[in-house]
């Protein structure tokens, strides 16, 4: 897996791990977002303060101690993905219609 960290300066991609990214104001239309499918993308500590994500489909993506604040998630589905200690500031807008995310639970070994 692939890392950045900081501003990136290019659309984000699947497979990277970015840490400490602020993604605020990010829109899934633009151009920095790299699609609406997300897949295997690792995010640490990084920043999604007024975010409009709607319609975001994440597969095994992990969003590690990530803030959200006025984010909008609505519509969006998350497949084994995963916000550990993620903080939720504020108005988080995630319609409970309209937001689906999925748990896969693993046997320990």
């Amino acid at each position: 897996m692939r890392s950045r960290s900081a501003e990136p300066d290019a659309p984000l991609a699947d497979d990277v791990e970015y840490t400490g990214v602020d993604l605020s104001d990010l829109v899934l239309d633009g151009s920095l977002a790299g699609g609406r499918v997300w897949r295997g993308r690792r995010f640490v500590d990084c920043t999604f303060h007024d975010a409009d994500m709607r319609g975001l489909a994440t597969e095994q993506c992990s969003f590690d101690g990530c803030r959200f604040r006025g984010t909008d998630l609505g519509d969006s589905a998350h497949r084994g993905s995963a916000f550990p200690l993620g903080i939720l500031q504020g108005e988080v807008s995630a319609d409970s219609d309209k937001m689906m995310i999925v748990i896969l639970l693993q046997n320990p070994k």
